[in-house]
């Protein structure tokens, strides 16, 4: 954990008169534009460290006020050395971000969180990898805290020591990019020529949310790349102006509507990297392995496969056509619904078949691994997780008449067991891991009735999912 960094003067004073001279390297002319909304000593030190770690002369700091009223305006007032546009009322954080970009000269447009740090060397990675190829569009940093798919490990519990870590982790190294499809708005990096001919944010997603998701698929749509940079990290406050709305979840659920109803699918439902199952892959790096995923999605999974393994050939079959428009950009994907699915491929040609959740939205899953059978090489996989029915809110759920009420997709659930069976006599499970919660009080009661009349050990009520490697029999 590392959110003890104090907000106050001295943190500041430390990053100002820390010794480090930044260097153009990579730069070309930046604007970075910080949107601010109240959060005085929050601005101040996000200004203060971008002062620090950016190369002035070829920098420029573009601070939009969305109608704060602690202070912020007045202090913004006395700051001679950056750009300054007051808004009366706080018009969102689509409109207010696109404000500051229309005043940007640069050549590089950096779309800025006024609850973060900027680091040493931060602008220069960033610049490396965003011109380091004409097709990418867009650059985003690692932090502590924040979207999932861009939030490392962190060790420190101060200014000092962030900043040490900071440097140890923010040494250019171009094996550290790895193509993404989704942004994080704490530090979004483009291309100033690119907004100029796609557009910059959709002003239809204020207040707030999915503002920075919908940027990165209207890059990605129009067949830009997205590169994350684990060579440049910068510390996060994490929300600390939108956390403080009490209509905070109810803005959050009218934005994911609005996502929803532009790109015409599901962003919670394809919003996951399947790490879990990624994780059993263990080939070398430089292996050119052949994946196939069922329900790839807009391709998350898959384009993580290919960050690990950069000689891999993907392949994807989803139904949901809107998600194959962002997907078949990353991988050979077809629209097919999978238990009707003609598997145009050659026999044999998969190393890895990923089902993630397939088995349990289908009627005949042990129709669908029959056929897959065909397509796995003599020694391939597939990779696959499964909700225990066992698990004991699943059984509390049965009880009362609400098994699967909460799903719109879920046919069905398996025991242990029926893992088992239905695999037998087509593969063999090599690894398998389980996900499980600690037994609650108010569960032993009734988990002692089950262990008496049932077969069950005691653990299968408390486990919640299992994650499964299974081999292709010989």
């Amino acid at each position: 954990m590392a959110y003890n960094i104090s907000i106050n003067d001295r943190t500041s004073e430390y990053i100002k008169n820390y010794n480090f001279e930044p260097t153009k390297d990579f730069m070309k002319f930046t604007s970075i534009v910080i949107l601010s909304f109240n959060e005085l000593e929050n601005t101040k030190l996000c200004i203060e460290s971008v002062k620090k770690f950016t190369l002035k002369s070829i920098s420029e700091i573009i601070v939009v006020d969305n109608g704060s009223t602690d202070g912020t305006v007045e202090w913004l007032r006395n700051q001679d050395d950056i750009k300054t546009i007051f808004l009366k009322i706080n018009v969102g954080i689509a409109p207010g971000f696109n404000i500051g970009y229309k005043e940007a000269k640069g050549d590089t447009v950096v779309f800025l969180a006024n609850d973060t740090i900027v680091t040493p060397n931060w602008i220069n990675n960033i610049s490396n990898a965003l011109y380091s190829d004409e097709s990418i569009a867009a650059v985003t940093a690692v932090v502590n805290k924040g979207l999932e798919s861009i939030t490392i490990p962190v060790s420190y519990n101060n200014i000092e020591e962030m900043i040490s870590f900071a440097i140890r982790n923010n040494i250019s190294d171009p094996s550290r990019w790895k193509n993404k499809i989704l942004l994080g708005l704490y530090c979004i990096v483009v291309k100033k020529k690119v907004l100029d001919k796609v557009g910059a944010f959709d002003e239809r997603f204020a207040p707030a949310y999915f503002e920075d998701f919908d940027l990165g698929l209207n890059l990605i749509s129009n067949g830009y790349k997205i590169i994350q940079c684990d060579d440049a990290f910068i510390h996060h406050f994490s929300d600390v102006t939108i956390r403080k709305n009490p209509q905070r979840y109810e803005i959050m659920n009218k934005g994911q509507i609005k996502f929803n109803n532009k790109w015409k699918f599901d962003m919670v439902r394809f919003n996951k990297i399947r790490e879990d199952l990624i994780g059993f892959i263990n080939d070398d790096y430089e292996t050119p392995i052949n994946v196939l995923e069922i329900g790839c999605g807009i391709g998350l999974t898959l384009l993580e496969v290919k960050n690990k393994y950069k000689k891999s050939n993907l392949f994807g079959i989803e139904k949901d056509a809107n998600a194959v428009a962002i997907s078949k950009g990353i991988a050979e994907v077809e629209i097919e619904d999978v238990e009707f699915a003609q598997f145009n491929y050659d026999k044999e040609i998969f190393d890895y078949i990923i089902l993630g959740s397939a088995l349990e939205k289908i009627r005949n899953p042990v129709a669908l691994l029959n056929k897959l059978t065909s397509y796995l090489k003599e020694d391939g996989y597939i990779l696959f997780s499964a909700n225990n029915i066992m698990n004991i809110n699943s059984i509390k759920d049965i009880i009362n008449g609400k098994f699967l009420n909460n799903s719109k997709d879920t046919l069905r659930c398996f025991s242990i067991d029926e893992i088992y069976t239905l695999i037998e006599g087509k593969f063999i499970i090599e690894e398998l891991f389980y996900r499980y919660y600690l037994e609650e009080d108010r569960d032993k009661e009734l988990i002692d009735v089950l262990c008496k009349y049932g077969k069950s050990d005691r653990i299968n009520y408390s486990i919640k999912k299992y994650y499964i490697k299974a081999k292709l029999k010989k």
